[in-house]
C-alpha cells in the first residue's frame, strides 16, 4: 500500500503538468479493448501505481516516451506484463524491475525527441500467450493527414471523471497534418510540431490521450498491410480532449529506429522468437539511463574501457565502484576515508532514489574478499553543474561510516595545487567497464588505460567536437592516438591520473565526466579538471561535515 509521501508525490507532479495545460491521464471516447488482444501492452508503475503506457519490443526492452521518467526515477519502477485488469491480478501477469533508463540522448525534457528505452532485470516469459513482442517498422514512412490510427492505454475514460480506468482501453485518432498542427487555430507553434513528431486526434476533440497514456503506441493503418503497425509513442497534447488541441505523438523515425537498434544490440527487428529468447540472456551493459543521457550525452550506447589491461591487484586500492541494484553503474575515488570523489551527473541521477551504495577495495567485481560496502548518507553535486553543457562536473559522496584503511582499501591524497596538462601528456584511467566494443559483457576485474591529452583548442575544432559542447578551461580532453574516447558511461566518475610537471608521481588530475560514442575517431573522453577552485570546494564540504579526520594531501 502506498504511504502517504508516495502518493502525493505521484499526485504533486501529475498536477504540475495539468497546471502547464501540456498533459492529464484519460483516453477520452474509448472502449474496452478485448482482453490480452494487445499482448504488447506493458504498463510502467511506481510503488505499484500505473504512471505510463510501454511497449514491448524485446524480451528485456520496453519502449517508452522519455517525460515517463519524471514520474518514476524517483521511485521504485517496475513493469507489468500480460494485464488487462490493474485490479484484478491474472496468473499470466508478469513484474518484472527496471534496470536502467535510457532516453534519447538529445531529449531535453521538451516535446521533441521524447522517446525512451527501458531495460529490464530480467528477459519477459515471451512463450506465455498473453506476453508478446510488438516488431518495430524496419522503416519510417511519414503519415499522410486523414490516416485513421488507435491509441492505447488505462487512462481516464471522461474528463469529469478523473478515476483511471481499470481495463485497457482503446480510441480511434486521425492523423492532422503539421502545418494546421502549428497553425493559429491550433497549437500556434506553441510548442512547434516538429518533424518528429504526428498529431493526431479528431476535430470536436471528442477523442485524446493524455499523461497516463504517456509511452504507450500509436497504430496506424498503412497501405496494403491488413493490421495497423506502430508508428509513433504518446508523448503530451494541451489539455484532455480540446477541440483543435490533438495529441502529439512521438514518430518512429529512421534516426530513432538506428538509435534503438544500436542501443539493444539488434540488426533487424523481425528476429525468430528463438532469436530473441537467445538475445533476451546475453548481458546488457549496465546502466540506468537515464541516466544515459545525462550520463554519456550520446544514450546508453557503451561501458567500456576499449583495449584495456587488468590493474595489478592492489594498485587501485583508492578506487570505488558505485552501484545500483547490485550492479556497477559508476567509478569513483577515495580521497577521504568518509568520502568519495565522482561525477555529478553520476550523483545526480543515481542517487535521486537512495538505493545505491559503493564498494571499495574490490578488484574483481565478484569476488567479495577484501572489499568493503557503504551506503551514501550525503551526495554532493557541486552547486553549479549544468547538464547542459557539463560544467562543473565533479560530485562528493559522503558513506555512512569511515572506510577501514588497508591493503586493499586506500586513499588516494588530493593534490595541493593544480597546473594545466600540457598537450601530449599520458595519463591513466581506470574502471571496470567492457574491454571490447563487440562484447557487452563488462570486465568483472579493474581495468587501466593510457590516454594522451589533447589541446583545448584542437577539441574546440570542426575535426573534434566543434563547440558541442564548449571544452572549458575547467575540463580535459584525452583519448588515444586517433582521438578515440576509449572509456564509456560505466567509466563516469573514474579517474584520470596524470604525470604534472616535473614530479615523478602521478596525481589525481581529473574526473571522467563524458564522450561522444566509445569508440569514434577525434571523439576524444571529457574530463573534470581538477582545479584549484574545485580543490577549495572540495576542501570546504569535507571539513565543514567531518569531524576530527584530516584531509591527506600530497
Amino acid at each position: 500500500m502506498l504511504s502517504m509521501l508516495q502518493v502525493a508525490f505521484v499526485v504533486s507532479v501529475i498536477s504540475v503538468f495539468a497546471d502547464q495545460g501540456s498533459n492529464c491521464m484519460e483516453i477520452i471516447g474509448s472502449h474496452d479493448v478485448k482482453p490480452h488482444s494487445r499482448p504488447y501492452m506493458v504498463s510502467i508503475q511506481s510503488n505499484n501505481k500505473h504512471i505510463c503506457g510501454g511497449i514491448l519490443i524485446q524480451a528485456k526492452w520496453v519502449l517508452t516516451a522519455a517525460n515517463c521518467q519524471m514520474l518514476v526515477e524517483t521511485k521504485k519502477s517496475s513493469v507489468v506484463l500480460g494485464a488487462h485488469s490493474l485490479q484484478k491480478k491474472d496468473k499470466s501477469e508478469q513484474k518484472i524491475s527496471v534496470k536502467r533508463f535510457c532516453p534519447y540522448p538529445e531529449f531535453k525534457n521538451t516535446l521533441d525527441n521524447d522517446i525512451m528505452l527501458l531495460e529490464l532485470a530480467q528477459a519477459a516469459n515471451i512463450k506465455n500467450k498473453n506476453i508478446k513482442i510488438l516488431p518495430l517498422p524496419t522503416s519510417a514512412k511519414d503519415l499522410k493527414s486523414g490516416v485513421k490510427c488507435s491509441i492505447i492505454g488505462w487512462g481516464q475514460t471522461s474528463v469529469r471523471d478523473k478515476k483511471q480506468s481499470d481495463t485497457l482501453k482503446e480510441a480511434d485518432v486521425t492523423v492532422i497534418d503539421r502545418k494546421t498542427c502549428n497553425s493559429k487555430k491550433y497549437y500556434n507553434r506553441n510548442p512547434v510540431i516538429t518533424d518528429n513528431m504526428i498529431c493526431a486526434g479528431d476535430k470536436k476533440g471528442k477523442k485524446d490521450s493524455c499523461l497516463g497514456d504517456g509511452g504507450g503506441p500509436l497504430m496506424c493503418k498503412r497501405k496494403f498491410l491488413s493490421q495497423k503497425v506502430i508508428v509513433g509513442i504518446t508523448s503530451s497534447g494541451k489539455g484532455c480532449a480540446i477541440a483543435n488541441k490533438p495529441g502529439i505523438y512521438t514518430w518512429i523515425t529512421e534516426k530513432y529506429l538506428s538509435w534503438i537498434k544500436k542501443v539493444i544490440g539488434v540488426v533487424n527487428f523481425n528476429e525468430t522468437k528463438e532469436q530473441l529468447g537467445t538475445m533476451a540472456n546475453v548481458r546488457q551493459a549496465t546502466f540506468i539511463v537515464s541516466v544515459i543521457y545525462a550520463l554519456a550525452g550520446q544514450g546508453c550506447v557503451c561501458v567500456e574501457i576499449i583495449g584495456g589491461r587488468d590493474v595489478k591487484s592492489g594498485s587501485g586500492s583508492y578506487m570505488a565502484s558505485i552501484q545500483s541494484a547490485n550492479e556497477h553503474v559508476c567509478g569513483g575515488t577515495l580521497i577521504h576515508a568518509q568520502w568519495v570523489l565522482t561525477s555529478a551527473n553520476c550523483a545526480v541521477y543515481f542517487f535521486k532514489g537512495g538505493i545505491n551504495r559503493v564498494v571499495l577495495g574490490a578488484h574483481a567485481l565478484e569476488k567479495k574478499k577484501g572489499s568493503q560496502e557503504f551506503k551514501v548518507i550525503d551526495p554532493k553535486p557541486h552547486p553549479e553543474y549544468d547538464r547542459n553543457t557539463e560544467q562543473n562536473n565533479l560530485a562528493l559522496l559522503r558513506l555512512d561510516r569511515a572506510a577501514k584503511l588497508n591493503k586493499f582499501v586506500k586513499v588516494f591524497s588530493l593534490p595541493k595545487s593544480t597546473k594545466y596538462i600540457k598537450n601530449g601528456t599520458t595519463c591513466t584511467v581506470l574502471g571496470w567497464g567492457q574491454t571490447d566494443v563487440d562484447d557487452n559483457d563488462p570486465s568483472d576485474t579493474l581495468k587501466e588505460l593510457s590516454v594522451i591529452v589533447i589541446s583545448q583548442h584542437t577539441c574546440n575544432s570542426k575535426n573534434y567536437y566543434n563547440h558541442q559542447p564548449v571544452i572549458t578551461d575547467d575540463m580535459i580532453c584525452a583519448g588515444d592516438n586517433k582521438g578515440r574516447a576509449r572509456t564509456c558511461a560505466g567509466d563516469a566518475g573514474g579517474p584520470l591520473i596524470c604525470k604534472n610537471g616535473f614530479l615523478k608521481k602521478k596525481q589525481l588530475s581529473g574526473i571522467a565526466g563524458f564522450e561522444k560514442g566509445c569508440d569514434v575517431v577525434n571523439k576524444p573522453g571529457i574530463y573534470t579538471r581538477l582545479s584549484n577552485n574545485y580543490l577549495k570546494w572540495i576542501k570546504k564540504i569535507i571539513k565543514g561535515q567531518t569531524n576530527n579526520i584530516k584531509i591527506e594531501q600530497n
